[in-house]
């Protein structure tokens, strides 16, 4: 609940918490085969909740607050009013969105350019726009299959002579299913920040260790998401800082990694897309670092440019890993 008042970019993880506590604490196995549920514990969990919930905002009811300063706060939570993306897109399905909105307008003005030389005004073909309740109509789709999958894993009995059995660590299947559904958050919420793909790397991190897949995923979606908060350190004289931190941490990720997943088997972790996918980001870092700043920006071409490149090809990226993720997450669960 604290985490859902600092940013509402945390809230697409409520219904998966809820699952979680709702089966593995509200009930308890019996000496049957059913579970029972334990209506002590769902009101204890219940009360501690929207204690901590609602308390946060007692001192903005009292004098000199007032109405208008909690109003304030739910804007701040809910910034809905800002647009669907800051200046800076987050590289999430909707950069993509926006990047194809981009490319359609400037091809209808070159061709309307080209065809009618003379018209000085004209009507571009652009995309619709999206609203807060599309977002969240995919965001709710996006959940269904954690949601699904954690009501199935709770509501089976854990008693060996049960006629289903669970073949998954319910822990561990959480930490993936919190890793996806953070990871969804950042890819369909609306006005989403680009420091929100941490929600996700930090949780991918406790199963880099898992498995060959696994540790590949989370190498591919560490480098993705650090590469797209580059922009955000901007000045000249974190260039050679935020790079080497960058590098640094792949290098470190890959050589922990490799020696706990391998085993020292004569097998490569990184793998061919992950090669191409370095060369890529290394030329967009070329052009966003060095070349845009020589030769474009000090005559004022193309200033959006680098930002815009980097966002989609994160975006890309991110999409590609969310898709991993999501595949990887099914596959752990087996129920026979």
């Amino acid at each position: 609940m604290a985490f859902v008042e600092l940013q509402h970019l945390y809230i697409p993880l409520g219904p998966l918490y809820f699952n979680y506590f709702l089966f593995q604490y509200c009930y308890n196995d019996g000496a049957r085969k059913e579970r029972k549920f334990s209506w002590f514990r769902f009101l204890g969990l219940a009360f501690f909740t929207l204690i901590s919930l609602l308390l946060p905002f007692v001192p903005f009811l009292q004098p000199p607050g007032d109405i208008k300063q909690l109003s304030q706060i739910f804007r701040r939570l809910f910034p809905f009013a800002r647009g669907l993306c800051h200046d800076y897109w987050a590289g999430n399905i909707w950069a993509l969105y926006l990047g194809m909105n981009k490319v359609i307008f400037f091809v209808s003005k070159l061709r309307i350019v080209q065809h009618v030389p003379l018209v000085r005004s004209f009507i571009p073909i652009e995309l619709p726009s999206v609203s807060p309740s599309t977002t969240a109509v995919l965001l709710l789709l996006s959940l269904l299959p954690a949601m699904y999958t954690s009501l199935r894993i709770g509501r089976l009995p854990r008693k060996k002579n049960s006629r289903k059995t669970l073949q998954v660590n319910p822990g561990l299947y959480f930490v993936h299913a919190l890793a996806y559904c953070a990871l969804s958050g950042f890819m369909f919420s609306y006005h989403t920040h680009e420091k929100a793909i941490m929600t996700a790397i930090i949780p991918l991190t406790l199963l880099a260790t898992q498995s060959v897949s696994h540790a590949r995923l989370y190498i591919r979606l560490s480098a993705l998401g650090h590469f797209g908060l580059l922009p955000l350190l901007h000045e000249p004289m974190e260039l050679v800082f935020k790079t080497s931190v960058c590098i640094l941490h792949l290098m470190v990720a890959h050589s922990l990694l490799r020696k706990e997943v391998l085993m020292g088997a004569k097998k490569q972790l990184l793998t061919i897309h992950d090669l191409l996918l370095f060369i890529i980001l290394g030329v967009v870092w070329i052009f966003s670092e060095v070349i845009h700043p020589l030769y474009l920006k000090p005559h004022g071409v193309l200033l959006f440019l680098p930002l815009l490149v980097t966002s989609v090809v994160c975006a890309t990226g991110h999409f590609l890993c969310w898709c991993q993720c999501y595949m990887l997450m099914m596959q752990m669960v087996v129920i026979t």
